[in-house]
């Protein structure tokens, strides 16, 4: 057998202790049984004896912690713990201040031993000590030799690993650890701490050439606001943004000017605040820490997010001394009970500053320690239209909490509420497919790793720095200037807002960490765009004061109406081409492009937040019938009102007003489908006449009539069947079509002399069969839904002609549709 001297040492003392060997046999015996021959030689011994009621020798020990061996529970198993027993002594020496003294008394006695009295005589804490170290099984209790003397020792094989522990440097830097709370926490930190590492070694032993791959060619920015955008909508992915921002940022990378100077680092603390149940606490714990009961898959850093749930502020201070010289984010979901008691925000301050905290009351004080860590909180606040925000915490000194924080702000709006409930249909239904959860933990786990100089990966990836250049600040100062010029208080925020901008900009660009080569990582656009637009909002924010946001980011091109104008524009073009027939097809193109961006749009306008003196002068046109619109019909006339009037407040004469005209023409649409032809479809199908084919049968009589009238209103019935009975969908030059027909030629088919006693039935019914209707109403699809449609742009007037000419008068077309229901 080739054995080490080492390994057969071991071997020999343990066939002498276990089975009572003699050193000669045991000697033998260790050169030549192979290792499953070994141990099943000692546990196979220890088992037979057992079975007849046999005692083993009395030196088998209970614990034996070599090397290359390990007694648990009087059973022998190859192999070691020492990394676990490392940590132990580690956390022991951090808990008790007299371990190490005690250790390195023991390691230099004769036999590694010593009796209670010269322990007693030489510790002043001996008595806490010594429970710690048996505690951890760093020492053990020997059979007493006399009466009343007692003799502890350390486990003999052990002394190699206690020396080389002793003079690491890990334990030559420990802090020390005072408060029994923190004491108990330490077990919970190695926990987390083994975590992140298990599932590091899992990475890199199973995935990490697909990590690397998915980080070089897949992840980016502009992928993972995608892909959040298509799980959680337009109005809740920017939260989850930012919290996963923050776990990029805990790396604390390095952020340098082009010379190569310090310029700060990427961690920042995180704070969601506003109206309760606004979709906060999922964004900085459910989707990071993962939420099995929800369905929610982890997105987060694994082990280094501790929960705060029913944490009080006292005690994350207690606790805090387990955390010195370790990097975790304390997730916090109720920060609003932190502040119950008086005296919390100093030390909260401290913390958030990352600096030495000290905490005293009348029966304890605590400190002074390093705090290194990250917090996401959130906690909920009053909101105003008028007044900004008011926070609940009554500690007056609160906002120099907030201050260190970067903050977002969440309003409950109606909008927000239906993703909100979107979102919990989908989860609970189990349809929400988060299918990239793990590719970007992932990624997430390995930058982080590498940024952090983790002993498993520091010599397989270069660490990074990202570059800030003149050319972010440009762009930062350009918006501070815009958001100054509203200003006319005094000023509710400090620089920090600024150095906010430039952490997330900084932790944004971690994302591209393998799509980039080198050492230095350059902030990108889409970065630096969502930093400035965070800025802007955070700015406004804080001021607590009315700042127009979206005129200040339209003037930078970062604002949701820049983002419609130019999907409209993007939109039209793939529509070029197209023949003036094919209206209907390119139109519905061109809403679908846009979206996404208008649903952006209704989030920041939402009809309770400001949408109402947009839509007072349309409201009190439709008088009392404005309550009674389906609510697709209602949000578009209100996504085109608000679209018309913000443009024209900008004061862009240059814009592209085709997006206002699109919802308009979807709004009449709409209201055409349910004033006319989903009634219809009742009325047939009341009739017994909705599948009848004779309903559908054309009949021209023996008037001559030309090819092109036959073919028209062949394909007008044919259109009309696909919708009613096929239920196919039926555009705004279909209906038009449809009721031409029926106005000129009811008797070439009974489905058309159907329609028009339908129509005749209802009030005022008449009016739409009139040619003044019809007439107007192919006007406007020729000259506003034809022109939206197609490749021509449309200016602020021609928008608001076709304003005028859908509900402007008296006799308009939305009005008159209205009138008949």
């Amino acid at each position: 057998m080739d054995v080490s001297p080492d390994q057969l040492d071991e071997r020999r003392e343990l066939l002498q202790r276990c089975l009572a060997m003699s050193p000669i046999q045991a000697q033998s015996y260790a050169q030549r049984l192979s290792d499953e021959e070994f141990l099943e030689a000692i546990n196979g011994t220890a088992r037979s004896l057992l079975g007849v009621n046999m005692k083993r020798p009395v030196d088998f020990p209970d614990y034996y912690f070599g090397e290359f061996y390990t007694i648990q529970n009087a059973q022998v198993i190859a192999g070691n713990v020492w990394e676990q027993l490392e940590l132990d002594i580690l956390q022991c020496l951090t808990m008790e201040q007299e371990a190490r003294e005690v250790l390195e008394f023991l390691l230099n006695q004769p036999g590694f031993q010593a009796d209670f009295t010269g322990i007693k005589a030489r510790f002043r804490r001996w008595r806490n000590t010594l429970d710690s170290l048996l505690g951890f099984k760093l020492i053990r209790k020997l059979p007493a030799r006399a009466k009343d003397v007692t003799t502890y020792a350390l486990y003999d094989e052990m002394a190699p690993l206690l020396r080389r522990v002793l003079a690491s440097p890990a334990s030559q830097d420990l802090p020390v650890i005072n408060s029994e709370a923190a004491q108990a926490e330490l077990a919970h930190v190695q926990h987390m701490e083994k975590e992140f590492e298990a599932y590091l070694r899992d990475l890199l032993d199973s995935r990490l050439e697909e990590t690397i791959e998915f980080g070089r060619d897949h992840m980016s920015m502009g992928a993972v606001t995608h892909y959040f955008e298509e799980l959680f909508g337009p109005m809740l992915y920017f939260d989850i943004l930012l919290a996963l921002a923050q776990q990029y940022g805990m790396t604390a990378t390095d952020i340098i000017n082009p010379e190569g100077s310090r310029a700060g680092n990427t961690g920042f603390h995180l704070a969601l605040f506003g109206a309760p149940g606004t979709g906060k606490t999922f964004a900085v714990k459910d989707l990071i820490m993962g939420e099995e009961d929800k369905n929610v898959l982890a997105h987060g850093l694994p082990g280094l997010n501790r929960y705060c749930g029913g944490m009080t502020a006292a005690n994350f201070i207690r606790i805090g001394e387990a955390y010195q010289g370790k990097r975790f984010n304390f997730v916090v979901t109720e920060f609003n009970d932190w502040f119950r008691y008086k005296g919390m925000v100093e030390p909260l301050k401290l913390a958030l500053e990352q600096g030495r905290i000290r905490y005293e009351t009348k029966i304890e004080s605590i400190g002074p320690y390093q705090f290194s860590c990250y917090f996401s909180t959130n906690y909920n606040t009053k909101i105003s239209k008028e007044a900004g925000y008011r926070v609940t915490v009554s500690d007056p000194n609160f906002n120099a909490i907030e201050d260190r924080m970067l903050v977002r702000m969440h309003r409950m709006t109606k909008q927000r509420l239906r993703e909100l409930s979107r979102n919990q249909r989908e989860l609970a239904m189990g349809r929400m497919r988060m299918r990239l959860a793990d590719q970007i933990r992932d990624h997430l786990t390995l930058v982080y790793a590498i940024q952090t100089e983790h002993p498993l990966v520091e010599d397989r990836f270069p660490k990074k720095v990202v570059v800030l250049r003149d050319a972010f600040f440009q762009e930062l100062e350009k918006a501070q200037e815009l958001v100054l010029a509203q200003i006319r208080t005094e000023l509710q925020f400090s620089v920090r807002v600024r150095q906010n901008a430039i952490k997330l900009a900084s932790a944004l660009t971690l994302f591209s960490y393998f799509a980039q080569e080198g050492d230095r990582l350059e902030i990108g656009s889409d970065a630096t765009s969502l930093a400035i637009k965070f800025f802007v909002e955070e700015v406004a924010v804080r001021q607590k004061v009315a700042v127009d946001v979206e005129s200040i980011l339209y003037n930078l091109g970062l604002s949701d109406m820049n983002r419609v104008t130019a999907a409209t524009l993007g939109a039209r073009q793939q529509t070029v081409g197209q023949s003036d027939t094919d209206a209907a097809t390119a139109l519905d193109m061109l809403r679908s492009h846009v979206e996404h961006e208008l649903r952006l749009l209704e989030s920041r306008y939402a009809p309770d937040l400001g949408w109402d003196e947009q839509l007072k002068d349309l409201v009190e046109t439709l008088g009392p019938q404005w309550q009674g619109l389906d609510s697709d019909v209602q949000r578009f006339l209100s996504t085109g009102e608000v679209l018309l009037k913000e443009l024209e407040r900008l004061a862009d004469s240059q814009a592209d007003y085709a997006a206002v005209v699109i919802e308009y023409c979807k709004a009449l649409e709409s209201q055409l489908l349910s004033s006319i032809f989903l009634p219809f479809k009742k009325f047939l199908r009341d009739g017994g006449k909705l599948t009848d084919p004779k309903t559908y049968a054309c009949d021209f009589g023996a008037l001559p009539s030309s090819p092109s009238d036959r073919r028209s209103v062949e394909r007008t019935v044919g259109t009309l069947r696909a919708y009613l009975v096929d239920d196919k969908p039926l555009t705004m030059g279909a209906m038009w079509h449809a009721l031409l027909k029926a106005q000129q030629t009811p008797s070439h088919a009974p489905v058309l002399a159907l329609l028009v006693e339908h129509i005749e039935q209802r009030q005022r019914g008449t009016s739409l069969l009139d040619g003044s209707f019809i007439r107007d109403w192919g006007d406007f699809i020729e000259t506003f839904r034809n022109s939206a449609a197609h490749s021509k742009a449309m200016t602020l007037d021609q928008a608001k002609q076709s304003r005028e000419m859908l509900f402007g008068h008296p006799d308009s077309l939305f009005r008159t549709l209205l009138a008949i229901c």
